[in-house]
């Protein structure tokens, strides 16, 4: 663009006028604020009659109404908005002019540097355009390894699960925050503090010395494997492996990492791409270049004999680790056929024995390889191996001895980046594995399976997969070391994984029965609602229609004033709005009750039946490990975490689940545990002494804030102090508890300036946890599992305030998410030990 058609694009007399033509009518991309109620026309005409914003602002007597008004009201803005619009001519700058010439890319060091940080959009966008290519592998490795099928096998080594990985279930409302694990600093919250978290038992607010044997130092001299199987969602995972097993993190090309950047912020932690956060593979010696099965010696074998097998597993029997890795035909471990077996007791040197379709035939081969399976003197290594062990059981296999899963591992150091395989090859290796799109082709309805393919073509990739897994252990142990996260990860995490294959496997029994007569009384009472609907609106609309919706509630009712809209102009009517509506208009609360039924029968009444597994007549649920950023474990496949507890909607759904013949339902609950680990982390002697006497919590802290005996507590005051108790731990706001409670804002603070002055400590832990985050760039739980907070230094309040309510609630939720973990595996150990069969 010369300089008539920016004088012609501005309608100005000069290009040097353009930043006046800026300073009047502002320029969001760039921060300017301009005059408020100026736009691109007036500061046009402005410009026009006044040449300048000087002159403008020297003659405003000549202007008049309300235009008058908004130049004298803003002249600091306006004289200020110019300033950050005009560009600094007089710096000092010595140019070389012929240096400015404009010269032909070097296309393979960019291409490296593109692979490198992973700049897939830009090699598409640059050296495509300039006929360089079309994508990070060049045409000559496309067809390297044409004809070799992957199968299902990549979204569950890459595994993302279903759901957002801030999403959790209970208390949702303050729960989505995002839990922040921090710590005290120092070793506070390592100390036993006081011993309420069991009444009085002091078993649990110990450091857990004793949560499980590690078995002597074998565990992180052997090194364990980490393995990323995850087996959710295929397309959320990574693109050339399926995913495979329930870990909700798989081993590939999982989706884009994404980065909330906010430009006029300077500090270091902005600078998440490039920071040297734990286990990011920053201390990893970087090369320009990722290596591939090419570029690199192996010795990976096909093991299709009788002789072979033999041979291959006297030589697994000899060796103190095993990475082993499982094709398959699906993502859902309690439905997919097993293909074939890989294992890797050396790097560069791998093993794959393919299976035959006929079950009872592949059973045989696998048995063949039980004493491997089952040699606890072993330590057994794989990638969301969670979903292989599901698989080999299937088949009358059971893995024994230590665990170590490198998606895990990852998780643990990283809980908030990719866990996949082939993400983790990159970061770590400086390695990009064969894509499974290479074998069986683009997502799709021609995409093959692994059964289709000859094992000469699967082989290679196979092989890589144990490989890689096991070269990934062996980074990945070090860097838990390094980071002071063995503890979370071998005491902790690794114990629960046969839990959750136990839980997985035996799935649990509906009655379908139950569910038809739900189904039947639910449909009803929605056409009830309905009818009351369209009585209270005065016309029937599609109650599933939000624009149909909006214009009832916001046009012909008029509930409020001005309602909230799209970019495209109509309303908006999510569930978050119309809960904030909720007392304007009776028929708000039927909108969202049918929405609720609706809701209801599409996810749970309607949809589980279909869920049951033809060969077991269970719904067989997956239970996430690495999702979730806060440690807690997350449910798909169906999620039945998201099923309502105290209302009688969700009892009837859940009356629906039954024990077997003979069997009975156990279950097991802390009593306000993520309130008794405040009290632990904060030290406050009121809540502990609150706890410690076995008052309710609720309506002791009712007596304290409204400065009243504990028996003169009424049901309103309890509510109040309990929604006080949660929300203020998870950063509430005062108009957030005003909203919630449905009290005037006044009240609110009243009642938080309350709460603080009851449990003072309270308000210290939080200030202190906000001012630790600041310092290291990240929090903490009891046992160490980290939360990252690259936006807590944050010029933006709101992204700032977001990092500091994480800061405050992540040491909390975590603690309590490892607590739970823990009991887990105890209570699942006690039963094996007391003879029962936990089912």
């Amino acid at each position: 663009m010369g300089i008539e058609e920016v004088k012609a694009k501005f309608a100005i007399e000069s290009p040097a006028q353009v930043i006046d033509i800026l300073g009047l009518m502002g320029d969001s991309s760039d921060n300017i604020p301009g005059c408020p109620g100026v736009g691109e026309k007036t500061a046009q005409k402005l410009v026009a009659e006044f040449g300048s914003i000087e002159n403008l602002l020297d003659h405003t007597d000549r202007l008049k109404g309300a235009l008058k008004t908004k130049v004298e009201a803003n002249r600091k803005q306006i004289e200020f908005s110019k300033f950050l619009a005009t560009i600094k001519t007089d710096v000092p700058i010595a140019l070389e002019m012929d240096k400015l010439v404009r010269e032909e890319a070097d296309e393979d060091s960019l291409r490296r540097i593109f692979e490198e940080l992973e700049f897939r959009t830009l090699i598409n966008r640059v050296l495509k355009k300039n006929g360089a290519g079309s994508g990070i592998l060049s045409s000559a490795g496309r067809n390297e390894y044409a004809g070799r099928n992957i199968g299902t096998d990549s979204n569950r080594k890459n595994g993302f699960a279903e759901g957002n990985i801030f999403s959790e279930t209970g208390n949702s409302e303050f729960a989505q925050q995002g839990n922040n694990l921090s710590g005290r600093g120092g070793n506070e919250s390592q100390q036993q503090g006081s011993n309420f978290f069991a009444r009085g038992n002091s078993e649990f607010a110990q450091q857990e010395s004793n949560l499980s044997a590690r078995g002597g130092n074998e565990s992180a001299q052997e090194g364990n494997n980490l393995s990323l199987k995850g087996k959710n969602d295929p397309t959320k995972g990574r693109s050339d492996r399926l995913a495979k097993g329930s870990g909700g993190s798989a081993k590939g090309k999982d989706g884009e990492l994404s980065l909330s950047l906010f430009p006029e912020e300077e500090e270091a932690v902005q600078g998440d791409l490039f920071a040297n956060f734990a286990g990011n593979g920053a201390g990893v010696p970087k090369k320009t270049s990722l290596s591939t099965l090419k570029t690199i010696n192996t010795d990976y074998q096909l093991v299709d004999t009788e002789e072979k097998r033999k041979r291959i597993i006297q030589k697994l029997l000899t060796s103190k680790i095993l990475s082993l890795d499982t094709e398959t035909t699906g993502t859902e471990p309690m439905e997919a056929e097993l293909v074939g077996m890989s294992f890797s007791i050396a790097e560069n040197e791998a093993f794959y024995v393919p299976v035959p379709p006929d079950r009872k035939e592949a059973a045989k081969i696998v048995a063949q390889f039980r004493p491997v399976f089952e040699n606890e003197d072993s330590l057994k290594i794989g990638q969301n191996i969670k979903y292989d062990m599901i698989v080999l059981q299937n088949y009358g296999a059971e893995l024994k001895g230590r665990l170590f899963d490198t998606m895990i591992a990852h998780y643990v150091l990283q809980p908030e980046l990719r866990h996949g395989m082939d993400y983790l090859a990159e970061i770590y290796l400086h390695y990009k594995t064969i894509s499974i799109e290479e074998l069986i082709g683009p997502k799709g309805k021609h995409q093959r399976s692994m059964r289709d393919l000859d094992p000469q073509d699967v082989y290679l990739y196979a092989c890589e997969d144990a490989d890689v897994t096991l070269k990934l252990k062996n980074v990945l142990e070090k860097e838990l070391k390094a980071n002071d996260a063995e503890t979370l990860f071998y005491d902790i995490e690794m114990p629960l994984v046969p839990v959750l294959v136990h839980i997985e496997r035996n799935g649990v029994l509906l009655d379908t029965e139950a569910l038809k007569q739900s189904s039947a009384h639910f449909t009803a009472e929605m056409q009830r609602i309905e009818q009351e609907i369209y009585e209270m609106a005065g016309e029937s609309f599609n109650i599933a229609s939000p624009k149909q919706v909006g214009e009832v509630l916001f046009d012909k009712l008029q509930i409020v004033e001005k309602a909230k809209k799209t970019k495209t102009g109509q309303y908006v009517t999510s569930e978050e709005v119309l809960e904030s509506l909720r007392h304007k208009h009776p028929v708000v609360e039927k909108i969202l009750e049918h929405r609720g039924l609706k809701k209801l029968l599409g996810t749970y009444i309607d949809a589980l039946p279909q869920l049951i597994n033809p060969r077991t007549g269970r719904v067989h649920t997956s239970f996430n490990q690495t999702v979730t950023a806060t440690g807690r474990l997350s449910s798909s496949n169906p999620n039945l975490q998201n099923i309502p507890i105290r209302d009688e909607n969700g009892k009837e759904i859940r009356k629906a689940f039954i024990p077997d013949e003979g069997c009975l339902f156990f279950s097991a609950d802390y009593s306000q545990i993520e309130l008794r680990i405040m009290a632990h982390l904060s030290k406050d002697k009121e809540m502990i002494d609150a706890f410690l006497s076995n008052h309710d919590i609720h309506a002791a802290t009712a007596a304290k804030i409204y400065k009243t005996d504990l028996k003169e507590v009424d049901a309103d005051m309890r509510r109040k102090a309990k929604t006080a108790n949660f929300g203020i731990i998870y950063g509430i706001s005062v108009f957030g508890l005003a909203d919630r409670l449905g009290i005037e804002r006044k009240e609110a603070k009243t009642l938080i300036d309350g709460y603080f002055e009851t449990y003072p400590e309270v308000k210290a832990y939080m200030d202190e946890s906000i001012q630790v985050a600041r310092e290291q760039g990240y929090v903490e739980t009891i046992f160490h599992r980290k939360r990252f907070l690259p936006d807590i230094n944050s010029r933006n309040a709101i992204v700032r305030g977001y990092a500091e309510r994480n800061a405050i609630n992540a040491p909390i939720q975590g603690s309590a998410a490892d607590i739970i973990k823990v009991a887990m595996t105890r209570i699942y150990n006690r039963f094996l030990a007391e003879g029962f069969r936990p089912k």
